[in-house]
């Protein structure tokens, strides 16, 4: 599914800006 790489993409990005 396209939706899981974007939700792999926030979710990396928010633990990056934690």
């Amino acid at each position: 599914m396209v939706k899981n790489s974007v939700i792999s993409v926030i979710f990396q990005e928010e633990k990056r800006g934690s």
